[in-house]
């Protein structure tokens, strides 16, 4: 789990050509997000939705670079770019194996609606002496 939240905050790191701001929409970074929000929502017991597929994909973003016109400025953005945009594919697949593991040791089938209930107060009178 460690490892996991460490990857993903290395994710959440990177930069892109264009620098990550607080109100940057950055898709990777929000299936990296998903993912750890899943692992503490499975931990919790709640294991009544898988965790979400990533909808990013790498697009561009790991096209390899002209040989004649790159310079070393552009290397790493573009480096940090590909492993931002690919790193969160293998993230989320190792999530999913994670939240299986966890609801299985807790008996708990994924998707069978095991949210959190209120729980449910009976009142029994007391006997009488």
């Amino acid at each position: 789990m460690r490892i996991i939240i460490a990857l993903i905050l290395l994710l959440l790191a990177g930069c892109t050509t264009t620098p990550i701001t607080s109100t940057s929409v950055v898709p990777p970074a929000t299936d990296a997000s998903n993912a750890l929000m899943c692992l503490i929502r499975a931990q919790n017991g709640d294991c009544a939705a898988p965790c979400p597929m990533p909808t990013a994909t790498m697009g561009t973003a790991c096209a390899y670079l002209p040989d004649a016109t790159t310079t070393l400025g552009a290397l790493p953005p573009a480096l940090e770019g590909c492993a931002l945009a690919a790193g969160q594919q293998p993230i989320v697949a190792a999530v999913s194996g994670i939240q299986t593991t966890i609801c299985a040791k807790a008996g708990k089938v994924i998707g069978t609606g095991t949210t959190a209930a209120t729980p449910v107060v009976t009142i029994v009178p007391a006997a009488k002496p």
